[in-house]
């Protein structure tokens, strides 16, 4: 069984791994990970959000390196009126300062999957979040949507064989 060796490198806060084979000349899989540096989260000191994420895997036929998946990733799209469930009053929330017009949080709302190697056509899977950070729906790339809903009230066991849900 060969060995399988992974070198990384992380200039500029952006990353790389490259897989080699046993004889270490031979370059088998790349991934390069670009992180989103805008001052809109970094002042923020909200830091390490990817960007977009590229892989290359080795075409044996070939013997090159071909790209073999592109994302791309957004954060804090949209606003908090999207859905029903998102202006919550979460218990001890800091809602003066943390409420629906708090929009930079970092949290991640569209992942796009690109076709390879032309990056031309794309889908598009989306979630939405409440005002404490929880997601409440979940949208594919066919635009359906699942509402996630929580109970806000804890369920308190009546005997030591019950879980709270």
């Amino acid at each position: 069984m060969p060995k399988i060796w992974l070198a990384r490198a992380m200039p500029n806060l952006s990353s790389a791994e490259r897989v080699n084979s046993e004889c270490l000349s031979n370059v088998i899989k790349r991934v390069e990970t670009d992180y989103n540096l805008s001052t809109t989260y970094t002042d923020k000191r909200i830091i390490g959000l990817p960007a977009e994420t590229r892989a290359w895997g080795k075409n044996d036929v070939t013997q090159n390196l071909e790209q073999v998946s592109r994302v791309t990733y957004a954060y804090d799209e949209g606003n908090f009126s999207q859905e029903a469930n998102q202006i919550i009053t979460p218990t001890r929330h800091d809602t003066a300062n943390y409420g629906s017009t708090f929009l930079i949080r970092g949290n991640p709302t569209s992942t796009t999957r690109w076709e390879v190697p032309n990056n031309v056509t794309s889908v598009t899977s989306q979630v939405r979040y409440d005002i404490a950070g929880s997601p409440v729906a979940q949208i594919d790339p066919l635009n359906r949507k699942v509402a996630i809903h929580r109970n806000t009230l804890p369920k308190h066991p009546t005997n030591r064989g019950e879980f709270t849900s």
